[in-house]
């Protein structure tokens, strides 16, 4: 599980841009095939390598296969099922990405990164309403977050709400500062 969590680290320095891009995905591959590696069966392992496939190697379809074994293992973690509604989402099969995101939240209510995952599946699938109720749980667990916060402003914005979009931008600035 440890090296299943250091891939996962590394996957988001590396996508974030906190580390060289190249080198951070192959410290993630290393860490989620070391964690394959010990035990196969795991999970978060199986959603760490799907992780680099999809967005180092766009390897979709190898992405897709660990994300479901991930699925088939733990059928029951928000975790695993926040990442094939990414998945699917980047597929454009967003309807299946709601789905995935809305249980991923049913399974772990009080989560902000998943109420905030599951506001970014909605917004990709132009059910905005419901895009902006769950940034706004993601900001009711966690206030400073300014991801939730931007999220929040670009459905805003694409509600034909500018004033209401341009406060939700200065939130997540201020926040960052």
């Amino acid at each position: 599980l440890g090296w299943a969590g250091l891939a996962r680290a590394h996957h988001i320095q590396a996508g974030y841009g906190w580390a060289p891009v190249g080198e951070g995905y192959e410290a993630a591959r290393e860490a989620a095939e070391r964690a394959l590696a010990l035990t196969p069966n795991l999970a978060e392992g199986h959603v760490a390598l799907g992780h680099v496939l999809a967005f180092h190697d766009w390897n979709w379809k190898a992405a897709e296969e660990e994300f479901r074994r991930a699925c088939a293992l733990a059928p029951g973690s928000a975790e695993v099922l926040r990442g094939l509604a990414m998945l699917c989402g980047l597929l454009g099969r967003h309807e299946e990405a709601v789905e995935h995101a809305r249980r991923a939240v049913e399974l772990d209510p009080l989560s902000a990164m998943t109420h905030r995952a599951y506001g970014q599946r909605c917004a990709a699938a132009d059910r905005l309403d419901e895009a902006v109720a769950a940034f706004n749980a993601a900001l009711d667990l966690d206030p400073r977050s300014g991801l939730a916060n931007g999220h929040l402003a670009l459905a805003r914005l694409r509600q034909g709400r500018p004033d209401e979009a341009l406060s939700q931008f200065e939130a997540a600035v201020c926040i960052a500062h």
